[in-house]
């Protein structure tokens, strides 16, 4: 199981870009996005920072359906 981790305000590319050009690429990897202050868009499991590293575990879990 391969998850992109991704931060949504970036230089360049945004993680929705990202986002959406790793999931044609590779349609089954599991997309983790983070942000301080972008809004939640298609559906994608986010983050808000500052976050704990339990709640990114948890977070990590229910994206991918780990245990």
């Amino acid at each position: 199981m391969s998850i992109l981790i991704t931060d949504i305000n970036m230089p360049g590319m945004d993680g929705h870009e990202l986002a959406e050009l790793a999931k044609q690429l590779l349609p089954e990897l599991k997309i983790q996005q983070l942000s301080g202050r972008e809004p939640r868009r298609g559906g994608l499991p986010m983050i808000r920072k500052p976050f704990s590293f339990e709640e990114l575990a948890d977070t990590m879990r229910r994206t991918t359906g780990v245990r």
